[in-house]
């Protein structure tokens, strides 16, 4: 069976057996890729080929990454794995994701038994880290973030977990069902010719705010919850040290990490940002919107 998706401008073809599916049908995940699905392409910019393993694996190579919780990264060559387990296990791996050279291509190998524990192939975090991989590739990079396009600006908001993305993005529904919400969580950042764009991903928080369409990008807020309204411009290594701190990066790529870093110091100098202190009710919409509408700009 082959799917093809397209997430953030780039084009995904998926290559699995029945046994081994993508992802659920019974708890929202797959309803969540139904947006980004298109049309078979001659050349897509990722192969994902899932293949059955009857045994758990042994990861190749050295230990780079360690999430400290369900996946590890290992390095040897040129090749790297993403290694999925039980948190209980010590050593061996139900999945293993292997790709060489220019993160292109990878194979997947998913054990069936995942499948009745109620995981399958590109659940959390496989999609996430191979599209980290590839945006490190001089494309861009993923972020913490919700995303807007309101008043025909595209809107960043950047926050930790707690820090209000999906209680925004609620708000915002509701305040403004005219305007577009591409995500509640995770927001893709790529640049075309002097634009840089926001794109909507599959990866949604606890508003389930999914979208697959994009916009360009005109404003970057790094949000609090706070006693009142409130919005202050910040700049320079600021604006960038915080954009960096909420973005997913290949920290174990040095070309990739040095390519994001350069990346986020271009967008703080492009796009303005600012600090938003915000109180969980409709007032914080309506403060926002009426700044955007004073500065257009």
């Amino acid at each position: 069976m082959k799917t093809f998706l397209k997430i953030a401008g780039i084009t995904i073809s998926i290559e699995y057996p029945f046994a081994c599916k993508p992802w659920n049908s019974k708890n929202g995940t797959l309803e969540r890729y139904k947006p980004f699905f298109v049309n078979p392409v001659i050349n897509p910019g990722i192969n994902i080929n899932i293949s059955k393993i009857n045994k758990p694996l042994l990861p190749q190579g050295k230990m780079i990454f360690d999430s400290k919780g369900l996946w590890k990264l290992y390095a040897s060559g040129s090749s790297l794995e993403i290694c999925l387990s039980d948190p209980l296990s010590k050593k061996a791996h139900d999945e293993i994701i292997k790709t060489k050279g220019d993160f292109s291509s990878w194979e997947a190998g998913f054990s069936p038994s995942l499948s009745r524990k109620g995981r399958n192939a590109l659940d959390y975090p496989v999609l996430e880290v191979i599209m980290m991989n590839i945006l490190s590739k001089n494309l861009g990079i993923l972020t913490h973030a919700s995303g807007v396009i309101s008043l025909g600006q595209g809107l960043l908001f950047c926050g930790n977990s707690g820090a209000g993305k999906s209680t925004l993005s609620q708000l915002w529904k509701k305040a403004r069902p005219q305007d577009l919400l591409l995500t509640d969580d995770r927001a893709a950042i790529t640049k075309a010719g002097k634009n840089f764009m926001i794109f909507g991903t599959p990866w949604s928080g606890s508003a389930n705010v999914y979208s697959s369409e994009s916009g360009i990008l005109k404003k970057v807020f790094f949000i609090a919850h706070s006693e009142k309204n409130s919005i202050n411009k910040i700049d320079g290594i600021e604006a960038a040290s915080a954009i960096i701190r909420h973005s997913s990066l290949a920290y174990w790529n040095k070309a990739g990490l040095d390519f994001a870093i350069q990346f986020c110091a271009q967008l703080c100098k492009t796009i303005k940002c600012y600090r938003l202190g915000f109180v969980p009710d409709k007032s914080a919409v309506d403060f926002v919107s009426k700044f955007l509408k004073e500065n257009e700009r």
